[in-house]
């Protein structure tokens, strides 16, 4: 009698992805606009770039420290450099309520960085700072404000990186706004929450080198054991011997 008994091992396939780039210690600021002319949807889409900005950043290894703020009528802290986890972070991005009908005061925001969030108790470690300002339109103060604004901080050692959304920009504002021309444009709103547009804004800002995306991966496959056993049957014969007397 011959039995089979087969094994199988399930294949495997595991794939990591390299990092996205070298990420130099950094304290950053999002500074997103929440006004009225936004809309909810916009706001959103703001609020999910910001989310996916800080799931990439190495907030968790301590590398990079983030605070947030939204600006409209007045500044509106969301959550300062003392949030810890890049999951915090991103919650309380995430949890933010829309304010309709607001303005757009873009100095009193960029004021509010200088003096409530660059400093020691609000978790600010004085590394080499940025400030990205997420915004759709002009400010309601007039350009004289933003840029006396601007230059307060710029005076500190800090970039500005401008992110204007939609077709109402002025992109004289924003050259005001961002040091070094560190403009970036984006016609359709929607598409700053997709993982292309957001890796690719990483890439050109927060890198300290760009590493190649690749990915690696590993497949175990599938074996089959076969284990033969024989069962031999053994015949014994007994012979009787009989005795004639």
């Amino acid at each position: 009698t011959s039995t089979t008994t087969t094994t199988r091992r399930p294949t495997t396939t595991t794939t990591t992805l390299a990092p996205l780039c070298s990420f130099p210690a950094r304290d950053i600021v999002f500074m997103l606009d929440a006004s009225g002319s936004l809309g909810l949807q916009n706001f959103n889409d703001i609020l999910s770039f910001t989310s996916q900005m800080v799931n990439r950043l190495p907030i968790d290894q301590g590398t990079v420290r983030v605070a947030v703020l939204l600006f409209h009528s007045f500044p509106q802290l969301v959550i300062d450099f003392n949030g810890a986890s890049a999951q915090a972070i991103s919650n309380a991005v995430l949890a933010s309520v829309y304010p309709p009908n607001a303005g757009t005061a873009t100095g009193a925001g960029l004021d509010y960085v200088r003096s409530e969030l660059l400093i020691s108790s609000a978790g600010y470690r004085g590394l080499s700072t940025q400030v990205i300002v997420v915004t759709d339109g002009a400010s309601a103060e007039g350009t004289s404000v933003v840029s006396t604004a601007a230059n307060a901080l710029k005076m500190m050692g800090v970039e500005i990186i401008a992110l204007g959304l939609g077709s109402q920009i002025d992109t004289n504002e924003l050259s005001i706004l961002a040091s070094n021309n560190e403009v970036e444009i984006q016609g359709a709103l929607s598409q700053i929450s997709s993982s292309s547009f957001v890796d690719a804004f990483a890439r050109k800002y927060q890198c300290a080198s760009v590493l190649t995306s690749t990915s690696s991966t590993t497949t175990t496959s599938t074996t089959t054991r076969s284990t033969t056993s024989s069962t031999t049957t053994r015949s014994t014969t007994s012979t009787t011997a009989s005795t004639s007397t």
